[in-house]
């Protein structure tokens, strides 16, 4: 008989350990994030222990009782393929329930997609994260088109601009996501109104370029340049839904090539996804 799996919430002292286990899988996020993602559910985050030890981990993010998201479920190797990760889902899934939520989604690699099949997720769309070793040298922009984040209208302006494009409100995550990255910039158009924006995160493999949101493929052009300008010769990750064959050419043409495919999956009732041909890049996998 196996030792017992103990499922229980995720507290500030067992980020180390979830991060240790996030590098063991070699995924490209950082302590910074797991800190992000606890502080925005602290009691949707989820780890399974064994032995005193976090051999698993699962996160929810929620934004509203339209939609939240399922992220960083994670099996230590050596611990696979004795249901821990499906508990860990089970527990995510009760505590959305207890929350009223109409519908979960998640973004699955390959090997993981059969696993949330099997409990009634059905797949929206396919994605890829595509990847550049060395940035090459960025041509110049439009400065006076593209600028920094300045204030909290801007703010407001991007988390507005967000719920259009992705079609709901994100705005807690906005907050938080805007003070964790290095770079945010937006384009302004005529009127100064702003039509789009873009970030870059540090990564513990990579940079990561993303959310960025554009009505206008001129303005993602501009965004990309100023936001990957200062990073010559980093790697880079770009996460592109397939649908955008616009961003998919334009990281193209920086040298970014397809690293592996993903399938965003949801359960529920999905009442709308916004306006999809302006994501140009998703915030990360275990927030959409």
């Amino acid at each position: 008989m196996g030792k017992m799996v103990n499922i229980r919430q995720m507290i500030e002292t067992d980020l180390v350990a979830a991060d240790q286990l996030r590098s063991l899988v070699g995924w490209n996020q950082t302590l910074q994030d797991w800190r992000r993602l606890l502080s925005l559910q602290p009691y949707g985050c989820f780890v399974a222990e064994q032995d005193c030890n976090v051999v698993g981990t699962v996160t929810t993010t929620y934004y509203g009782t339209e939609l939240a998201w399922i992220g960083m479920l994670l099996v230590h190797p050596d611990y696979q393929k004795q249901g821990i990760g499906g508990k860990l889902m089970k527990r995510a899934m009760d505590y959305l329930d207890t929350l009223g939520v109409s519908c979960m989604c998640l973004d699955a690699t390959p090997a993981g997609e059969s696993i949330y099949r099997k409990l009634g997720f059905q797949p929206l769309e396919r994605l890829a994260r595509w990847e550049i070793t060395k940035l090459p040298n960025i041509p110049p922009y439009n400065h006076f088109k593209v600028r920094c984040l300045e204030s909290k209208n801007d703010l407001d302006d991007i988390i507005n601009l967000d719920r259009i494009t992705f079609g709901v409100n994100r705005a807690e995550l906005f907050k938080v996501l805007v003070n964790d990255s290095l770079k945010t910039c937006v384009f302004t158009g005529e009127g100064r109104t702003i039509t789009g924006f873009g970030m870059v995160r540090a990564g513990s493999k990579a940079y990561s370029l993303g959310p960025l949101v554009a009505l206008h493929k001129v303005d993602a052009e501009e965004l990309t340049a100023a936001l990957l300008r200062n990073f010559y010769n980093q790697p880079c990750y770009w996460d592109i839904p397939d649908r955008n064959l616009e961003a998919a050419e334009l990281a193209g043409q920086y040298g970014f090539y397809k690293q592996r495919p993903l399938t965003r999956l949801s359960l529920g009732n999905l009442q709308t996804f916004g306006q999809p041909s302006g994501q140009y890049a998703i915030c990360d996998f275990s927030t959409g």
